[in-house]
């Protein structure tokens, strides 16, 4: 990157790692094979967790006309559940992306190495934290559904958990068991209350301790009131602590139409 563009220290020196090492594992050719896309990231993820090397993170370039694919479907959130099952944090990356011109992906990179370095257990950021507030949680819930098509019998499902602290501080990232579409509220509801109960150990709650919660998802997810499921494991797990807790909605706004010309009005 130009050195009048903000990046030119690069990844490694602006957060201060020692010798990273980047080990690329290239997906078979998509252009050359009948395979869906999800399938060859797949196998080239199991393969490479198989070898039994360790690794910090992951970047997953995707093609763009895959990264909005739905996500029975979707490379991304195949990447993403097996590599959190390996206990690795993943962050994705679109072609288009990387082929912006410097001037512009320069800041595009400050932003991604931001959430790539707090995945691997930095801390990029912080605010001032509510006194009042002895530990603040922002929770993201999401799925990724497994399997040849929606309709498939076989078709499995994962439930996605991240966790951060109120100052930007990642904590863990976590997955749920494989499981049918009408055992997943239950396995969530177990996966939810695991990562409930390891932050207040992990965080040293104590009776009487004020705990703010902001739980959301980037999609509503079809017949499941995650809203309930989640007040109910902070309820649970939180009952020595006042739990304050919150589960945001993102409001679609309804698409513009064109007026009509009303008469003309004077004065």
């Amino acid at each position: 990157m130009p050195d009048q563009r903000g990046y030119s220290a690069g990844f490694a020196r602006t957060f201060g790692l020692v010798n990273p090492e980047f080990a690329l594992r290239p997906i078979p050719s998509l252009a050359h094979s009948s395979h869906a896309p999800h399938t060859l990231y797949r196998r080239t993820i199991e393969q490479v967790l198989t070898t039994g090397e360790q690794f910090d993170a992951a970047l997953v370039v995707l093609l763009d006309e895959h990264a909005d694919l739905p996500d029975q479907a979707n490379p991304y959130l195949h990447a993403k559940a097996l590599l959190l099952m390996g206990g690795i944090p993943s962050q994705e990356l679109r072609l288009a992306t990387l082929r912006q011109p410097p001037a512009a992906l320069a800041y595009t990179l400050q932003n991604i190495t931001v959430a790539l370095y707090a995945k691997m257990g930095g801390i990029p950021w912080t605010v001032d934290h509510d006194l009042a507030i002895t530990d603040e949680l922002v929770i993201g819930l999401g799925t990724a559904e497994l399997g040849a098509s929606r309709y498939h019998q076989r078709q499995r499902y994962v439930g996605i958990t991240t966790v951060f602290r109120g100052d930007g501080n990642y904590l863990l990232g976590t997955t749920s068991e494989e499981c049918g579409w009408d055992d997943y509220p239950v396995a969530l509801r177990e996966s939810l209350l695991a990562v409930l109960g390891e932050v207040k150990e992990r965080n040293g709650w104590r009776t009487g301790d004020t705990v703010r919660i902001v739980c959301h998802t980037a999609r509503p997810v079809r017949n499941v009131h995650l809203d309930q499921i989640m007040a109910e494991c902070v309820a649970e797990v939180g009952s020595g602590q006042n739990i304050e807790f919150a589960f945001p909605h993102r409001l679609r706004r309804p698409p513009l139409r064109p007026s009509r010309p009303g008469p003309a009005r004077t004065g």
